[in-house]
């Protein structure tokens, strides 16, 4: 025998004890003349009862409030070491800001001879160097010589690079 189709779910919740009292009062009456309902009801109550946990021991209670507070302590313990702490960062940056100072004159070269009011007044615009020059300048006869006036000409292209930044 099947229970009624409109009341299995009522008789479900009054076995977990969740059942509105409008709706114990109609299951109630209709208890009264269906055996089929009321003997579903006495089995899903058993079946509830089987699978209800006793309550919950003062040490269980204590364990468990303990383990959440560790897993707390734990999490938080994960979080700073994966942090760097400040003073790392501010050593970081500190030993970068050292560096920029030795480097920078290295990239800051102006062209010999000029003071720097004259290389500020300088135009900003580069100019080829005249190569007529550049090679009339050294001696193309030996092989040094040659290689002197390419080191030549790239020098004096650098330094005209150099003066305009």
């Amino acid at each position: 025998m099947s229970p009624c189709p409109g009341f299995e779910p009522l008789l479900l919740d009054r076995a977990a004890g969740e059942l509105a009292p409008a709706d114990e009062a109609r299951l109630g009456a209709h208890l009264a003349g269906c055996a089929a309902c009321r003997t579903e009801g006495e089995m899903l109550s058993a079946a509830l009862a089987l699978a209800t946990l006793p309550p919950v021991a003062e040490a269980e209670r204590a364990a468990l409030t303990g383990l959440a507070e560790s897993v707390r302590l734990e999490q938080r313990r994960a979080e700073l070491r994966l942090r760097p702490p400040l003073r790392y960062a501010a050593a970081l940056l500190a030993v970068a800001a050292a560096v920029a100072f030795l480097v920078a004159p290295a990239f800051t070269r102006r062209a010999p001879g000029l003071p720097a009011d004259e290389l500020a007044a300088a135009p900003r615009e580069w100019e080829a160097p005249d190569l007529d020059e550049v090679w009339t300048a050294v001696d193309l006869a030996s092989d040094d010589g040659a290689a002197a006036a390419m080191a030549g000409a790239d020098e004096l292209a650098l330094d005209a690079l150099l003066a305009d930044d």
